[in-house]
């Protein structure tokens, strides 16, 4: 409860607000330096070693909705 709570305080839309900032920015950056985007791919698939990449949420699974 008290996460929720805190959603509604200055401090959590400050940080909102900066996260924000900083995720326009970045892709702002990218926009700018498609071959940032091409080096970063390069580092995933060096990473991944060559599987593809796996989603650790098993299928079937859904979100359940919150009831207020």
């Amino acid at each position: 409860m008290q996460m929720v709570a805190q959603g509604k305080t200055s401090y959590a839309m400050t940080g909102m607000l900066y996260a924000a900032k900083l995720m326009s920015g970045t892709a702002a950056q990218l926009l700018h330096h498609p071959e940032k985007i091409a080096t970063a791919k390069e580092e995933l698939n060096e990473h991944l070693g060559g599987k593809p990449y796996e989603c650790p949420i098993p299928e079937g699974i859904t979100p359940t909705k919150i009831s207020h």
